[in-house]
């Protein structure tokens, strides 16, 4: 897969916590309001999905939580960061190795 843009160290809001055991762990990225909310530091990064789409990739720099979503394009990819995590488009780099 190829990456075409990278964040590195970017706090966010931990909601929830991994599950001893379980292969799933209910979190999120949340509001510093919200009462469970953890700050870490993650990771995004934008690559493309082999085929014709686009993934928003985001982990903890830990590598402890990771989940991606797919999108249509680059620039519903790039527009998906800000609604969701509020990455301007600005904000983002080169592509790093994760």
């Amino acid at each position: 897969m190829r990456t075409f843009a990278s964040i590195r160290d970017r706090p966010a809001w931990l909601t929830g916590r991994p599950r001893k055991g379980r292969t799933y762990s209910p979190w999120g990225i949340g509001e510093a309001s919200s009462p469970s909310a953890v700050p870490m530091t993650f990771g995004f990064d934008v690559t493309d999905d082999g085929a014709d789409g686009c993934h928003l990739v985001f982990y903890s720099m830990d590598h402890v939580y990771s989940a991606d979503t797919w999108h249509e394009s680059l620039e519903d990819a790039y527009a998906a960061a800000e609604e969701a995590f509020g990455i301007r488009r600005e904000e983002w780099g080169p592509p790093q190795v994760p």
